[in-house]
């Protein structure tokens, strides 16, 4: 009998200690919705491995469908089961159905355990899940209400990162949520420059997150039966380069065929540089912007050079609300060299002092034809502008209104300078935006990532809408500010 209870506590024991012999426990659901032993393949055992390495923060980047979800979900349910403390562990999905999949998912482990340890919930509804001791298995929906204001977890796994539209906000509640505990981030690619991408090109430098990758040909149920097939050269080169098997090329093929190469390289990408190219939906081509050098701005500005009296400039900002979220970005241009020459940012000014930022920055370049979006917030700007008597603005002050008609030559006047190669610097935020433009449906769409919503994008395109209109000098006389434009001080600088 004493041999007995030891025998049942040594295996509490290690069920409590080793997640790998507590999955044997488990039960998933096939994609044929069959129950079936939960067995970790060799992408999961590598998360499995890093978790229980040195307690870092983990980002993963990974190809579909290798059940990255379903093993953090599976981590998740083993610490809120064996969690002796009244403890949150926080599941944050990208839609209300993938929540509702994580849910199922943990109503399956729990139903399915053996009886002697299959402990009587507390509470459960259809995001929460309460274990005896009182610690919390939490769903919430990036984007919902709630999120983690208003409680403390101690650990969170926020999957499919990269399709967060808010995915800033979001980490600035996590992380004061967690009071120290661990965030695992976890994604396909999106797009250039999204939430995943952002987060893992900065923890190359920065060490913040250890990072995994996984390619497709690394998974095992990649491949596809056939017979020895013909192949091409670059399939040929990409068997040798990655020691594939005719299989594997076989299946690569299928889905190609089936989604396109762009697509495909996007979710089954062999590198993340990969992951990350552009490809036919992107609206600015590589080409177009391989040749300008990448700097990296300190503080919120940049100046290439002072004001030239033998040249006019022109001025594009795009406004926001001041709120610490999307940014206040205006961007000057050459007329004669037609370059970019001065920026400035900003998420906490408010539309009206960003209009004392423009007249200053404006009357210091010669009095700068101005062009501001008036959407939204951009007619306080606007109407700040000409409360100061502020005269040379596009189209003698007629505001501008970006609408689905206007947007798409706005965005081409931009392309178009791009492609003349006359543009030589920008900054790396800028041509990340660039990067990440995307055509949709015919239309150009500026999809919100960390790195702003197409902030800076907007304002150099409107800069370069002024520009068109800007009369450059005949001769080279000393250019005066009239006194009328003449400001004694600014509030922002």
């Amino acid at each position: 009998m004493t041999s007995l209870k030891t025998d049942r506590l040594e295996f509490v024991k290690r069920l409590v200690s080793d997640p790998r012999f507590f999955f044997r426990l488990l039960k998933i659901r096939s994609k044929s919705g069959e129950l079936i032993p939960f067995v970790l393949n060799s992408e999961q055992d590598r998360m499995l491995d890093a978790y229980l390495g040195d307690k870092s923060d983990i980002l993963v980047a990974k190809c579909r469908q290798i059940g990255s979800s379903t093993l953090w979900s599976a981590i998740l349910f083993w610490e809120a089961w064996r969690a002796k403390d009244p403890k949150v562990y926080f599941f944050m999905s990208h839609t209300a159905d993938s929540a509702r999949n994580a849910m199922s998912m943990f109503e399956v482990f729990y139903e399915n355990l053996p009886d002697p340890i299959r402990r009587q919930l507390k509470s459960k509804n259809q995001t929460t899940m309460e274990f005896p001791s009182g610690s919390k298995l939490v769903i919430r929906t990036a984007g919902g209400k709630g999120g983690v204001r208003s409680f403390t977890a101690n650990f969170a796994v926020l999957s499919e990162f990269a399709f967060y539209e808010n995915a800033e906000e979001v980490m600035a509640t996590v992380i004061p949520a967690l009071n120290g505990g661990r965030v695992i981030l976890e994604s396909t690619p999106n797009f250039f420059g999204d939430p995943l991408h952002t987060r893992f090109l900065q923890s190359q430098d920065d060490s913040s997150f250890k990072t995994l990758f996984f390619p497709w040909y690394e998974h095992k149920d990649y491949t596809t039966e056939t017979e020895p097939i013909a192949l091409t050269q670059e399939e040929s080169d990409l068997k040798v380069q990655l020691n594939l098997t005719d299989e594997q090329i076989a299946w690569r093929r299928a889905k190609i065929k089936k989604m396109g190469l762009h697509k495909f390289q996007r979710d089954y990408p062999i590198t993340i540089a990969e992951a990350y190219s552009q490809g036919a939906t992107a609206f600015i081509g590589a080409e177009d912007i391989e040749g300008i050098k990448p700097i990296t701005i300190l503080g919120n500005e940049w100046r290439k050079e002072s004001p030239r009296q033998d040249t006019r400039y022109a001025l594009g900002a795009d406004t926001s609300m001041g709120i610490g979220r999307d940014y206040s970005w205006l961007w000057v241009i050459d007329a004669k060299t037609r370059k970019p020459v001065y920026t400035w940012f900003s998420n906490t000014v408010t539309p009206a002092q960003f209009a004392d930022k423009i007249l200053h920055v404006a009357t210091e370049y010669n009095r700068a034809l101005v062009l501001v979006e008036s959407n939204n917030t951009g007619l306080v700007t606007c109407h700040e502008l000409k409360r100061n008597n502020y005269a040379n603005m596009w189209g003698s002050g007629k505001d501008w209104i970006t609408t689905s008609k206007s947007k798409p030559e706005l965005m081409e006047i931009l392309r178009q300078e791009l492609s003349k190669g006359l543009i030589d610097e920008l900054d790396v935020y800028t041509l990340a935006q660039l990067r990440g433009l995307q055509v949709e449906k015919n239309s150009v769409i500026f999809p919100k990532n960390e790195i702003g919503h197409a902030d800076s994008v907007m304002a150099l395109s409107l800069a370069y809408r002024a520009l068109n209109d800007v009369v450059l000098p005949d001769n080279r006389l000393p250019f005066r500010i009239p006194h009328n434009q003449r400001r004694a001080s600014y509030s922002i600088k």
